[in-house]
């Protein structure tokens, strides 16, 4: 793992882009942006984020694109954590993994929720499916 900087309004990872790490915030500001299905449309804010919460996690367990542009929105400094860092710990704790499956799965049913029109109810029944298949791809991604 390694320490970053990142000024004001600088973004720290971009929408579209590969991606096998995770950040954790240190200390300061970001915020989330997404933009809709065509890459002319605005972005819109989907989060902000502060000292300790996570983001990047989506493409570090799934190999999948960054699913959104993270910006500092003030200076910010922000703990890299690569994939092989997190390799052992997930093949460690299996636990690790169902639990960021789950938390993948609902920033993403809040990503579609927020770059959508449509009003698509996600279930209880779903929302278990789509963690599901989430740690089946972390699973797979990491040889687990």
């Amino acid at each position: 793992c390694r320490l970053q900087e990142f000024g004001s309004k600088e973004p720290v990872i971009r929408q579209g882009a590969p991606g096998d790490s995770m950040f954790i915030i240190a200390d300061g500001l970001a915020r989330v942006a997404v933009r809709r299905d065509d890459a002319k449309s605005a972005e819109v804010t989907v989060a902000e984020l502060k000292t300790g919460d996570v983001f990047g996690e989506m493409s570090l367990l799934t190999g999948e694109p960054r699913s959104a542009t993270v910006y500092a929105s003030t200076q910010l400094r922000v703990l890299l954590v690569p994939k092989d860092a997190l390799a052992p710990l997930l093949a460690a704790s299996p636990n690790a993994a169902e639990r960021m499956a789950e938390v993948v799965t609902q920033r993403r049913s809040q990503s579609v929720a927020a770059t959508t029109t449509e009003v698509t109810p996600i279930g209880a029944a779903a929302a278990v499916r789509d963690s599901s298949n989430v740690l089946k791809m972390i699973r797979r991604f990491f040889r687990l």
